[in-house]
């Protein structure tokens, strides 16, 4: 697995490596190289994690998941037409699952 993004901050090099992810940094001050991540890093940062003052490892898992669940859940995204991450990611999903006819026999 490789990952683009600015890791520093987030994931440990160490904690990687033994997970086998390789990490594709971004060059330093170009976040445009990868500018949803950095928008999405942004936006947990501003509405979830500078709000909260954390008092324990399950205080603070429990906080990002309420978030994460609002976040994809409960707000609306225009660059989605409208809809929520969940509602949009439904019908996606369900095309994965079920595949065409035509392309059974290139199953192996």
């Amino acid at each position: 697995m490789k990952v683009n993004i600015n890791a520093q901050p987030y994931i440990s090099r160490s904690w990687a490596h033994r997970r086998g992810i390789a990490l594709q940094l971004i060059e330093p001050d170009k976040p445009n190289q990868n500018a949803y991540v950095e928008s999405f890093n942004g936006r947990l940062s501003d509405e979830c994690l500078n709000e909260h003052w954390f008092t324990s490892l399950h205080h603070a898992r429990t906080m990002v998941e309420e978030w994460r669940c609002e976040y994809n859940e409960e707000r609306p995204k225009r660059s989605l037409d409208g809809l929520t991450p969940a509602l949009y990611a439904k019908p996606l999903a369900h095309r994965a699952v079920t595949m065409p006819e035509e392309f059974e026999a290139l199953c192996y």
